[in-house]
């Protein structure tokens, strides 16, 4: 009955919240690790080039937050 067992702590570790990669940048989330890679796709306080960057614009700033 192993492969139940690791099926049943797969599930449990699956739930365990954590907080978003970007609490640094102010993300106060918390979210299951089933969850986190998908948010974090689209949290607004993840790293993002300014919109100008094509035109030379080296600035790095917040998701959401340029406008």
């Amino acid at each position: 009955d192993q492969l139940h067992s690791n099926l049943l702590v797969d599930q449990i570790v699956k739930e365990l919240e954590c907080y978003c990669r970007y609490k640094e940048n102010g993300c106060n989330v918390r979210i299951s690790l089933s969850n986190k890679q998908n948010h974090e796709a689209h949290c607004n306080f993840r790293p993002e080039k300014c919109p100008y960057a094509e035109k030379g614009c080296s600035f790095i700033g917040k998701s959401g937050h340029y406008f």
